[in-house]
């Protein structure tokens, strides 16, 4: 089991890399063709899924305290 400080800075990193894969997509919008936006905006929520599915949800399962939406 992480000790629950350990879980709060994996938190706080996947959480940024969420806000910066979220941004990469924002940022991309207007400075690329529909099917580059399309391909870049997949990737982008594919990774995100996994960061949320693998990494997140284990470290709630342990530390659920921790989870902001519960």
């Amino acid at each position: 089991m992480l000790q629950k400080e350990t879980a709060l800075q994996i938190k706080k990193r996947a959480l940024l890399a969420v806000a910066e894969l979220d941004a990469i997509v924002s940022d991309i919008r207007d400075h690329c063709s529909d099917e580059d936006f399309e391909l870049i905006r997949r990737g982008a929520g594919l990774s995100i899924g996994k960061i949320i599915v693998e990494l997140l949800e284990p470290i709630y399962a342990q530390h659920p305290e921790i989870d902001d939406l519960k």
